[in-house]
Order: C-alpha cells, then structure tokens, then sequence
C-alpha cells in the first residue's frame, strides 16, 4: 500500500502529540516526531506504538495499514507536506517551534497548529509564509476522536 502523501512531520511528545502521530502512523503516513530531549525518544515511540496497537485491537485500522513512526530528538530533516505541532499552550513557545516546523517543510507544505485557545493570527505573526499556516485541532484522544 502506497501512503496518501508525503511525510509528516510531528513536533511535541506529549498526550495530544503521540495520539496525532499514532493517527497518522496508522492510517499509513510517513510520520516523523521531533522531540526536544533524547532521553523522550524511546518513551515517544513506545507510545505511539501502543496506541496504534489500541487502535489495530478496536478495529480502527488494520495492523498491515501502520507505518511505525521515527522519534527524533532535536534534529529533524526537511521536505515535509506537512508539520503539526502540539507543544504547550505558550504563545511565544508556539511561535517559535512554528518558525522552526516553517524552515522544516517544502516550500509549498503547511505548518499547522492544535492550539486549543490562542488566536492563529497571533501565532502566523513573524512567519514567512503565513499564508501557508492553518489551524487543526484534535480533540483528546487525538487517535480515537474523529
């Protein structure tokens, strides 16, 4: 089976970012998570991981479908269609894992954010492509709620 698109990139290791990625890994999508510390990585897989399993044993995707994630601690490479990111809900935090996630992606790709309560506009301030920026909130559990 050929993924839909092109990789996707993940930034954050928490509960909103591991069920994101474990959607997108199960639905057979090139994932890639950037986490901050390298001590994170292997508990980040190991989540995501279980999570796909969860969602293999309730009968949301076929186990041939998952395409295990790759964690990746503070360096990540570039070309991505995409990147999410689920960080802390700090505007200025946002804004600069946005800029970085910005020099991450294709020139053409979306930097999105699952901010739950602070404005987009804000947070597209100081972007180079902001026209290029979107909002997509998952609600908890990012891998079980449509």
């Amino acid at each position: 089976m050929s993924p839909p698109f092109g990789r996707v990139l993940v930034i954050g290791g928490g509960a909103m970012a591991t069920g994101i990625a474990a959607r997108l890994s199960a639905a057979g999508i090139e994932t890639v998570v950037l986490v901050r510390r390298r001590d994170a990585v292997a508990a980040v897989g190991d989540e995501i991981a279980r999570r796909c399993v969860s969602l293999v044993e309730l009968g949301a995707t076929a186990r041939e479908s998952v395409r295990p994630a790759t964690v990746l601690a503070d360096e990540a490479p570039r070309g991505f269609v995409l990147a999410v990111e689920s960080v802390t809900e700090d505007a200025e935090t946002k804004r600069a894992v946005l800029a970085r996630a910005e020099t991450l992606v294709a020139d053409d790709g979306i930097v999105a954010t699952n901010t739950s309560s602070l404005r987009l506009a804000d947070l597209a301030d100081g972007l180079t492509r902001p026209e290029l920026f979107a909002g997509w909130h998952w609600f908890n559990a990012a891998e079980l709620v449509p």
